[in-house]
């Protein structure tokens, strides 16, 4: 029997997925900053309590606009804090 998803969960699924399909088109010393950048925000991220839906939609946001920013312009490295 297949887990169902809350649209919340697969809206951040489907940002990471395409933020890891980015990386992969980006030479060898970005992509592995991209995806571990990815990776850390997930873990860090991980044990958010899942009813906590204005946060989560709020580090949501905040990370489509970072994405947002490295895909209009020509990143050679990323160093997010």
């Amino acid at each position: 029997m297949a887990k169902k998803y809350s649209q919340l969960q697969v809206k951040i699924l489907m940002f990471y997925r395409d933020y890891l399909k980015y990386a992969h088109t980006k030479p060898e010393p970005l992509r592995s900053q991209l995806q571990t950048y990815a990776r850390g925000v997930i873990e860090k991220n991980k044990d958010l309590p899942k009813r906590n839906f204005m946060y989560i939609e709020l580090l949501l946001r905040m990370e489509q606009n970072k994405f947002n920013m490295i895909k209009q312009s020509n990143v050679d490295s990323i160093n997010f804090k």
